[in-house]
């Protein structure tokens, strides 16, 4: 898979009635009729959509559908050659590592605990948008803590996860600033619900990000780390098609800062979508 590809997940159709309006590299994976997968995903359809999926790495920009369907995450990072350490900066305005509620299952408001357990080549993770009041909660054990940030970490894993006190803009930049190295391998995962209801229409609760912060971050992450790939959910699922206007500009606007920040592709290099 090319590292400037861009496609498609389709779980619920989510992007059928706009996918004309994506730049994408390829036709969609269609893995609507995959049953067990809305919000939890069992084993059986765990194995299904990996089988599926078989073709696609961790490069590149993947757009998976609806928050619903977030848990696909784990998939592109069990494609990350074991050799590399990985942080994984996750935006999104959840922090994702409840504890299942039905024996190990995965579910799209678990997955971050079920990654830190599952691969071990994840070293920290970067949690930038999420809501401060809802770490309590989800948080196991505090490493360390002041006044702009708190790092914990789950169970017994060895990752250490850092978020935010506050939700402002100044927070957000200093959390990655102090936090990410140049040497870092770094798979990041957006969800739009850390954008604010200005700039994006989600089925869960909102942050209060712009999509101008957004880009200014990743464009923070593509100069200063070495991204691997990245995904993007947060859509409305198809019943619910007549939201997502201000998700497909959320979505293309994202994939731009992600690939066209100065000195990442020359000027030579093809716009994604017209290779």
């Amino acid at each position: 898979m090319a590292c400037n590809s861009i496609i498609s997940v389709e779980m619920s159709g989510a992007y059928s009635a706009f996918r004309d309006k994506l730049r994408l590299t390829m036709p969609p994976f269609d893995c609507t009729g995959i049953p067990g997968t809305d919000c939890y995903c069992d084993d059986l359809a765990y194995q299904s959509l990996s089988d599926r999926l078989k073709p696609v790495g961790p490069e590149g920009v993947h757009l998976i559908d609806s928050g619903n369907y977030h848990y696909l995450t784990l998939l592109f990072l069990d494609k990350i050659p074991a050799a590399k350490d990985i942080t994984l900066i996750l935006f999104d305005n959840h922090p994702d590592s409840k504890e299942p509620a039905f024996g190990e299952i995965i579910s799209c408001g678990g997955w971050v605990r079920k990654a830190v357990f599952m691969n071990k080549n994840i070293k920290k993770v970067l949690m930038i948008g999420t809501d401060p009041t809802l770490l309590a909660d989800e948080a196991d054990h505090i490493i360390s803590e002041n006044n702009e940030t708190v790092s914990f970490s789950i169970g017994a894993s060895e990752a250490v996860i850092t978020s935010a006190k506050q939700s402002t803009p100044e927070c957000r930049q200093k959390l990655l600033a102090d936090n990410l190295k140049d040497s870092d391998n770094c798979y990041i995962s957006f969800d739009l619900d850390c954008l604010s209801e200005r700039d994006a229409n989600c089925n869960w609760s909102q942050g209060n990000m712009t999509i101008k912060e957004a880009g200014t971050l990743l464009g923070f992450i593509r100069k200063n780390a070495r991204p691997i790939g990245m995904d993007i959910c947060g859509a409305c699922a198809a019943d619910e098609s007549d939201k997502n206007e201000k998700n497909i500009k959320a979505i293309n606007a994202l994939i731009d800062n992600y690939y066209l920040v100065p000195n990442i592709l020359s000027p030579a290099s093809p716009r994604p979508g017209q290779i």
